[in-house]
């Protein structure tokens, strides 16, 4: 397959390198005694010998045996080594010796070759695209070195989006032209172009298609918020059909298919429809397969995709949600006790009941405490909010915050504590007094 290894870039692509030595000759190694003894060594793969029995030639065979394994030291080598010697009669500077490795049998394939049946075309070369009134041009030129095809070549074109494969890819047949018109391309998706050769069929030429050429890509402009890319196709049983919208869209409507079997038909929805995001791109592909029966060649089917307008049933009497409770208030009452106040908002029916929640807490630290606390706290504020029974509506807002401080009173604890001390006080003060008026 050296034919393969044609360019630089192909060496690597498929591994090749140009063949000059076999392993034989490269390990093959000589040295006269100056006396008689020529003694040669060399290897070759263990497996190739079985096969091809190579001998070694100096003018005529040599005399040959395989070295030991335990003389190499590696066992594991896959090469067998051989050491050859020879007897000449002549040495000298100006001789030189020829040596040269012959298998058991002659290895041939022969072939006849017409060279305009057996044609494969280089690569076509300069690829290249423009853009024009919203379409796409591509050109190319024959490659270098086609000497006797001339304009007998037929190229394929073969382009896609470029996160497509290229098994489905779409191709042209072109004759006689270097040029590519694509238009109807989908807006707003990069494209990937690729071309090759071969010998036109019809000008005595046969073969086989050129390697692809390099590549090339473009972008196409953007096309709006609609539906793109409907496509449709018949399996047999369903007509399978996609398209494709932008992924923000897809977010906030719903896109439906609809058919009409026949022009008079009844236009019917297509369901259910699925949805997959596309890698790389922002849009999403969505599907649905069309039951098809009674199938005959002149079916045709008039297919489109658009918006669905939905609906959701809210009921009002359900979903009630009054507003926050108003003129919020506390009064400081005999018992030292603190009363709440709110405004209550009129309901258009009177048999409503609304349900009050209430919240209060020390001045900048939010936490619920219990009424029983509330006379402790020095500063406080307080909040509520209105609720209907739990199958007529929603928590209404909080109402505004109100703030008020709290009044110092003695604890209950404290009291008790200090009778005793008050009483031996004034017991005190009264011995000392009525001593002062006995002197």
């Amino acid at each position: 397959y050296r034919y393969l290894c044609r360019e630089a870039a192909v060496h690597l692509f498929f591994g090749c390198y140009a063949i000059s030595e076999s392993i034989p000759m490269k390990s093959l190694r000589c040295y006269y005694d100056c006396k008689s003894l020529m003694t040669c060594t060399w290897k070759e793969h263990s497996e190739a010998h079985a096969l091809l029995g190579l001998t070694l030639y100096l003018r005529n065979e040599m005399h040959c045996k395989k070295e030991l394994e335990e003389d190499l030291h590696e066992a594991s080598d896959p090469y067998s080594h051989w050491i050859c010697w020879k007897t000449v009669e002549y040495f000298g500077i100006g001789l030189d010796d020829y040596y040269s490795f012959k298998p058991k049998q002659i290895l041939e394939a022969q072939l006849k070759v017409h060279l305009f049946q057996n044609v494969q075309p280089l690569p076509p070369q300069n690829l290249s695209v423009t853009e024009s009134s919203g379409d796409f041009l591509l050109t190319w030129t024959a490659p270098d070195g086609s000497q006797g095809l001339g304009n007998a070549l037929e190229y394929e074109v073969a382009y896609k989006r470029e996160w497509e494969s290229w098994e489905k890819a779409a191709s042209r047949l072109l004759s006689n032209t270097t040029r590519c018109h694509l238009s109807h391309l989908i807006p707003g998706s990069r494209y990937v172009a690729r071309v090759r050769a071969r010998p036109e069929q019809g000008r005595g030429f046969s073969g086989q298609y050129s390697e692809w050429s390099t590549d090339v890509s473009w972008e196409t402009p953007e096309g709006g918020i609609h539906p793109r890319n409907l496509r449709c196709l018949f399996n047999g049983a369903y007509l399978m059909c996609s398209w494709e919208v932008k992924k923000v869209v897809a977010s906030s409507v719903i896109f439906g298919l609809f058919f009409r079997p026949t022009p008079a038909s009844a236009e019917e929805e297509c369901s259910p429809v699925y949805e997959k995001a596309l890698p790389h791109v922002p849009y999403v592909v969505q599907s649905c397969g069309i039951p098809v029966s009674n199938i005959t060649s002149q079916s045709q089917y008039q297919v489109s995709v658009r918006t669905k307008t939905e609906e959701k049933l809210i009921k009002a009497y359900k979903n009630i949600k009054v507003l926050p409770p108003a003129n919020v208030s506390v009064e400081l009452m005999k018992d030292q006790q603190y009363e709440l106040t709110w405004k209550k908002h009129t309901l258009w029916y009177g048999f409503i009941k609304q349900q009050y929640q209430v919240q209060f807490w020390k001045h900048n630290q939010y936490e619920k405490v219990s009424d029983g606390k509330c006379r402790s706290l020095p500063l406080t504020s307080f909040i509520c909010a209105s609720f209907l029974s739990p199958d007529c509506g929603y928590w209404s807002e909080w109402s505004e915050e109100f703030t008020w401080e709290t009044e110092n009173v003695l604890s209950p604890v404290v009291l008790p504590l200090m009778l005793p001390v008050l009483i031996i006080t004034l017991l005190v003060v009264a011995y000392c007094s009525f001593k002062y008026f006995l002197r």
